[in-house]
């Protein structure tokens, strides 16, 4: 299951890169909102994947809504994170894709254990 997450984190990073790069050159918004943006373009990916190749029907399968809003509750840490080490190395002067990259390291674990554990956690078993 591991293995499949992170191919299905790979493909949604590289939506991810792909839309924060098209922003920063496109528009003039700051880097950290570009972030963002990017952030949750590449969770839409990630929740497709993961719902459809990565876990099983979980406790809220039937509930796609509700499964969809708490997988976006578990990424709101590395949204975070991303939105928050983007901005600071803006402030240091670091190139924001060094940066996304730092955050990326950061945030894999706690979202996988929160959505595995917790968002796709089958009925009947335990959270932890």
């Amino acid at each position: 299951m591991f293995a499949r997450y992170f191919l299905a984190s790979a493909a949604a990073l590289g939506v991810d890169y792909s839309v924060l790069l098209g922003l920063v050159a496109a528009t003039e918004l700051p880097s950290h909102l570009c972030a963002a943006f990017a952030y949750l373009s590449g969770a839409i990916v990630h929740y497709a994947l993961a719902r459809r190749y990565v876990f099983p029907p979980g406790w809220l399968h039937r509930r796609r809504l509700a499964e969809f809003t708490g997988f976006l509750i578990s990424g709101l840490v590395g949204l975070s994170l991303t939105v928050g080490i983007v901005y600071l190395g803006s402030q240091l002067l670091q190139p924001v894709l060094v940066s996304k990259t730092i955050a990326v390291a950061l945030s894999f674990l706690s979202n996988y254990a929160a959505r595995r554990y917790l968002v796709f956690r089958v009925r009947g078993s335990s959270p932890g």
